[in-house]
């Protein structure tokens, strides 16, 4: 999927430059899509 390739990147990309709070941001980032993909699929069934 297009999205995890994107997030993988990312959080490489983090883990390169070790940003432990860029690093935070995108683990935040990924929980709450997460948390807003679920809801989204609840409702739609």
């Amino acid at each position: 999927m297009n999205v995890l390739f994107y997030l993988k990147n990312i959080l490489e990309f983090g883990i390169l430059n070790k940003n432990k709070v860029f690093l935070r941001w995108v683990v935040s980032y990924f929980c709450m899509s997460s948390y807003i993909l679920e809801n989204d699929l609840q409702s739609l069934v």
